[in-house]
């Protein structure tokens, strides 16, 4: 029996037993309210009910391969009775919160208790209105800004008309957002016009239930706003969804045009002009980027600042205890962090700039240290960095970070160039025909010769952080010592 077959028969035990409790009536439901379902439309019918959606997802999941258009497509179904015939507010509901449900893969509690509730209003001229609730985060931030877009989808196929919010319900927003931001988190530091121009845009209103104590002081008691305390679910969207994750809505936008959404009221938002393949030319630049510094806590420490020489190396790849926003580190540098970092702690990292977990992985590049005794060394070892903690004077190095290729695809960052690694040394002379290990640093450099392949990483130094003034001293030490033992001054042992 393989491992997924033992799960499936160990579930089964456990829901018979379950039932079997159930049954004996001293429970509110004679049933057990949660259903199996291991594949995506199979959840959509689970979670709402209905079966008849699920199939429909299945259909076009098969049909096109991708969640977003299946999610529209979905959408259109619904609201044009093509799937059940319901009451018009029933459907409008429905339909976004299937759509949010597909986007995820209805495994988050968004869709559900995201959604407070979707309506038509009729107050100063008709149009629809989505109630956000806190849980919305946990949809993620671009899913929260294709929810709206997916609402403005309804609204068309209804034949709704857009939302005008007066200038009072902008600047109401404004204060809004300003408000929250002091009492609770943002992830993203809006300024105040870019939340009026957002609003001011939108084709649908953004609202929601309060779900703070504190109230706007200035805009109060607007006619169409139920209540003047902060809309914690409407401030998050607005800022942290459709003004943080612009540029990749507008990629979004560009995508759902095809199956008939109209992008006349989103045109405000700029895109990310990007060059095309043969337009670019050479090896992208990545500037240090601060951002992951700007939510530092006082008391936290601060391990590397951007880009720094010494910081963490990056290295792509995954082990089999990271993915899903956990990284690897070698489990010597958590160690001579004094055990800071432990399995399991979670970091900001610089790029691509989300929140992850660390996971030791000794596979990869440990730090480079010197001693009290002014040697250098590197350490892969776990207990050799025990060892030797107490006679560490300085961390030149703080060694590899893994992170997967699928942590930038995720985050929608562009991919940094990788660094002289092993796995490119393999690619490499693995080409050549070449299988054996390398022994040690002569064997490195007879394969280096006889393949005509660069030098291995692990006799390749990080000789990119020294400058040109340190190169000429290094290069004339050598001269002068030339078929003897150079002589290492300090200033020559520092540039080593």
């Amino acid at each position: 029996m393989d491992y997924f077959e033992t799960l499936r028969k160990g579930i089964d035990e456990l829901l018979s037993v379950a039932r079997r409790a159930r049954s004996l009536g001293l429970d509110p439901s004679n049933d057990v309210e949660i259903s199996l379902a291991n594949e995506l439309h199979e959840r959509i019918a689970a979670l709402f009910g209905i079966p008849e959606l699920g199939e429909r997802v299945k259909h076009w999941l098969d049909a096109t391969g991708s969640k977003l258009e299946t999610a529209f497509r979905v959408i259109g179904e619904i609201v044009s009775d093509d799937i059940l015939k319901i009451s018009y507010e029933r459907k409008v509901d429905l339909a976004l919160r299937v759509g949010m449900a597909i986007i995820t893969d209805a495994t988050v509690s968004a869709p559900i208790e995201g959604i407070s509730k979707v309506e038509v209003k009729r107050q100063g001229g008709t149009y629809l209105s989505v109630y956000y609730n806190g849980p919305i985060r946990t949809a993620g931030g671009t899913e929260g800004a294709i929810s709206v877009l997916m609402a403005d989808y309804i609204r068309q196929r209804l034949g709704i008309d857009r939302y005008r919010p007066t200038q009072e319900e902008i600047e109401r927003y404004v204060e809004e957002v300003s408000l929250y931001k002091r009492i609770a988190h943002l992830q993203y530091n809006s300024e105040p016009n870019e939340v009026r121009i957002a609003v001011s845009n939108l084709p649908v209103e953004i609202t929601g239930p309060p779900t703070e104590k504190e109230e706007v002081s200035s805009f109060r008691n607007l006619p169409r706003v139920e209540t003047n305390r902060v809309r914690g679910g409407a401030v998050l969207v607005i800022n942290d969804c459709i003004i943080q994750k612009a540029k990749k809505l507008k990629k979004i936008i560009d995508q759902i045009k095809e199956i008939g959404f109209d992008d006349s009221c989103w045109s405000w938002i700029e895109g990310n002009e990007e060059e095309s393949e043969e337009e670019a030319t050479g090896c992208p630049v990545a500037e240090p980027s601060y951002k992951y510094l700007k939510d530092a806590v006082m008391g936290r420490p601060v391990l590397s600042h951007p880009s720094r020489i010494g910081g963490f190396r990056l290295r792509y790849g995954r082990a089999r205890n990271t993915g899903l926003a956990s990284i690897g580190m070698n489990p010597a540098t958590m160690y001579l962090l004094d055990s800071f970092i432990a399995v399991g702690t979670q970091v900001r990292i610089e790029r691509p700039g989300k929140s992850a977990v660390v996971m030791p992985v000794d596979s990869i590049e440990g730090p480079t240290v010197r001693l009290r005794d002014g040697s250098v060394i590197r350490v892969d070892d776990p207990d050799e960095a025990i060892r030797i903690i107490d006679q560490v004077e300085e961390i030149i190095h703080l060694g590899d970070v893994l992170i997967g290729y699928g942590e930038f695809l995720e985050n929608n960052h562009p991919l940094l160039p990788s660094a002289w690694v092993e796995e490119w040394w393999e690619a490499l002379v693995r080409r050549k025909g070449f299988r054996a290990e390398v022994k040690g640093f002569e064997d490195a450099l007879r394969i280096s010769k006889e393949l005509d392949v660069p030098l291995h990483p692990r006799f390749t130094y990080y000789w990119e952080h020294i400058t040109s003034e340190d190169l000429l001293k290094l290069a004339e030490a050598m001269r002068k010592s030339y078929g003897e033992e150079m002589s290492l001054n300090d200033d020559i042992k520092r540039i080593l």
